[in-house]
């Protein structure tokens, strides 16, 4: 199982968003490695929240917990 995914590209609102992520076994969660609008790199903390959590729900937390 890889521990780590990319989530996307989604459109949103015009831009091609992807969100670069690896599991944290002692956490048991996610973090974000990195994230790009339309190929670009951004800063995470100037993404709006709301986009940061829907690409969250698209990482599959079920088989990472019990991998």
């Amino acid at each position: 199982m890889n521990k780590f995914g990319t989530i996307g590209p989604y459109d949103c609102d015009g831009n091609q968003v992807e969100m670069d992520w690896k599991w944290l076994d002692e956490f048991d969660e996610a973090e974000i490695v990195e994230m790009r609008f339309d190929g670009v790199k951004v800063e995470i903390n100037n993404v709006a929240e709301w986009i940061v959590d829907s690409l969250f729900q698209e990482v599959p937390y079920d088989e990472l917990m019990v991998a």
